[in-house]
């Protein structure tokens, strides 16, 4: 349950780009596919439990009205 972190926006993108930090500020994620997640992993190998940064711009049409949006939040990770 809640194995990826993927948000969950309902409009058609032009533009996308999703990232995750660690605490150091490092990049552990980066996406530019809305259909991809964070499952939690770093070169393959799980990610410490933490708290982590996420990033969220995006470029996007619903309803005939254009959309731009950048966002942030954080996220706690648990094994």
């Amino acid at each position: 349950l809640n194995d990826i972190l993927i948000p969950a926006l309902g409009c058609t993108f032009n533009s996308y780009s999703f990232r995750v930090f660690n605490r150091w500020g490092e990049l552990v994620f980066s996406t530019s596919d809305p259909t991809s997640g964070w499952n939690g992993f770093y070169f393959n190998k799980p990610s410490l439990m933490g708290t982590y940064v996420w990033f969220l711009e995006y470029e996007g049409e619903e309803h005939d009205f254009l959309l731009t949006e950048q966002l942030r939040g954080n996220v706690t990770l648990l094994r």
